[in-house]
C-alpha cells in the first residue's frame, strides 16, 4: 500500500485477537517487516510480567502490609479499586510516607520502589460521633459572650459566627485555616438581633446564603434577615418574622432543614420533642406549615439543646444538657426524623462542659466542635469513623 502518515490513518472502533500489526525485526542490520496478531503481542507482554499477585478487601479502616523482605530492587504495582466505596479513602504509604491517596469512587494503578516498607491503609471518613476523642479547647468566646447558644461557619469556613443571649448578637471570628476553629481571631459584632429577640438560641442560612434565620425563645418564632452579601452576616437587614412556632413549642431551642429544604425541624425543651414543618418553597421558612411531632427525645434528655444529621442523613444526633451527652438515633428513611429510633449515647461531654448548647462538624467530619456556657468556649473532638462500601487492593511485585 502507499505510504501514509500514521496520523492520517483511520482509527479502529474495536480490536479482535486475529487483527494484525506490523512488526519490524532485526532493526539494526537488515530490517524485515513481518506481521503479528494481537494474540501473539499479548502473549509476549504477559510472558515478561510477574504474576505474584496478592489481594485484600477492606470494609473497615485498617492497615494491610502485603510484602516483606523489601529491598531497593523491588518494583511493586499496586491497584486500588475504590469504586464501590462511597465514604472514606485509601492511602499508599511507602517507607513511612503517604505517597498516594485514593478517594471514594476512584481507581488507580501505580508503580512503587520501596526500600523498607510498603503498606495500604484505609481511612475512615468521620461523622461518627461515637468514635470521638477529646483533643482541646479550640476557642474561648468569653471575652465576647458569656452565654453562647449557637455557632456556624460561613460557606467556605473562613469565618465562624457565634450567637449569644447575653448581648443578643452574633460575633464574627476570622479563621486563618478554613474550618479550624483553633485558628480563630475575633473581628467584630456582625449583627445585633436584640430589636427582634431577647433570647436567641439558634441560627442558620438558607441554601444560598442570602437569608439568615434566627430562632428565639422570647417570641417563640423565627426571624428572617436579608444578607446583601451571601453568607456575610454583617450585611444583614431584618425583614420579617418568618414563622411562629408558639402553638407547638414555648421554648424553641434548635432548628434545621432536611436535605432538600422541603422540611423544617424545630426542637424545644418544653415539649422535649422535634416538630416538623412542611415548606411549600424549599428553604423558605415563611412558607412553613406545621405537620407533626416528628420525634420525642424526652426519654433521653429533658433539656435538649441542639441537633444535627450525620453526612448521609441516616443518623440524627441530639445534644442534651441534662446528661451532658450526645444521643444517637437511627433513621430508616434518610433525613426523615419521624423514622428515628434511639440507639445509644454516642458521646459524653461532661468532662469538658456541663451546659453544652451547640455542636457542629468541620468540613469533612473529622472534627466535632461543641459549644458550652459553663466554659464559654468551644471544645474540639477528633472523629475517626468508618468506611461506607468496600475497597479492593491488589499488589504485583517482580
Amino acid at each position: 500500500m502507499a505510504n501514509q502518515k500514521i496520523t492520517e490513518l483511520d482509527a479502529v472502533d474495536t480490536l479482535d485477537d486475529a487483527d494484525l500489526m506490523e512488526v519490524v525485526q532485526d532493526v539494526v542490520t537488515t530490517p524485515v517487516n513481518k506481521k503479528a496478531t494481537l494474540t501473539q503481542i499479548k502473549a509476549f507482554i504477559l510472558a515478561g510480567v510477574s504474576t505474584n499477585f496478592q489481594s485484600h478487601k477492606f470494609t473497615t479502616p485498617e492497615i494491610w502490609t502485603p510484602l516483606s523482605d523489601l529491598d531497593t530492587e523491588t518494583l511493586v504495582q499496586i491497584i486500588i479499586n475504590a469504586t464501590a466505596l462511597s465514604l472514606g479513602s485509601v492511602q499508599i504509604i511507602q517507607d513511612d510516607a503517604v505517597v498516594d491517596t485514593v478517594l471514594a469512587g476512584e481507581k488507580i494503578s501505580t508503580i512503587h520502589n520501596p526500600s523498607t516498607s510498603l503498606v495500604v491503609r484505609t481511612v475512615g471518613a468521620g461523622y461518627d460521633i461515637s468514635t470521638a476523642t477529646y483533643t482541646q479547647i479550640a476557642l474561648s468566646v468569653s471575652a465576647e459572650e458569656s452565654t453562647p447558644t449557637a455557632m456556624m461557619f460561613n460557606n467556605d469556613g473562613t469565618k465562624l459566627y457565634v450567637l449569644g443571649i447575653s448581648a443578643d448578637d452574633i460575633s464574627e471570628y476570622a479563621l486563618s485555616t478554613a474550618y479550624d476553629i483553633s485558628t480563630a481571631t475575633y473581628t467584630q459584632i456582625a449583627l445585633s438581633v436584640s430589636a427582634q429577640e431577647a433570647t436567641p438560641f439558634a441560627m442558620m442560612f438558607n441554601n444560598d446564603g442570602t437569608k439568615l434565620y434566627v430562632l428565639g425563645g422570647s417570641g417563640d418564632d423565627i426571624n428572617e434577615y436579608a444578607l446583601s452579601t451571601a453568607y456575610d452576616i454583617s450585611t444583614g437587614t431584618y425583614t420579617q418574622i418568618a414563622l411562629s412556632v408558639s402553638a407547638q413549642e414555648s421554648s424553641p431551642i434548635a432548628m434545621m432543614f432536611n436535605n432538600d429544604g422541603t422540611k423544617l425541624y424545630v426542637m424545644g425543651n418544653v415539649g422535649d420533642d422535634i416538630n416538623e414543618y412542611a415548606l411549600s418553597t424549599a428553604y423558605d421558612i415563611s412558607t412553613g406549615t406545621y405537620t407533626q411531632i416528628a420525634l420525642s427525645v424526652s426519654d433521653q434528655d429533658l433539656t435538649p439543646y441542639d441537633m444535627m444529621f450525620n453526612n448521609d442523613g441516616t443518623k440524627l444526633y441530639v445534644l442534651g444538657a441534662s446528661g451532658d451527652d450526645i444521643y444517637e438515633y437511627a433513621l430508616t428513611t434518610a433525613y426523615d426524623i419521624s423514622t428515628g429510633t434511639y440507639t445509644q449515647i454516642a458521646l459524653s461531654v461532661s468532662d469538658q462542659e456541663d451546659i453544652p448548647t451547640a455542636m457542629m462538624y468541620n468540613n469533612d467530619g473529622t472534627k466535632l466542635y461543641v459549644l458550652g456556657v459553663s466554659g464559654d468556649d468551644i471544645n474540639e473532638y477528633a472523629l475517626e469513623g468508618g468506611l461506607t462500601g468496600e475497597v479492593l487492593a491488589t499488589t504485583n511485585n517482580a
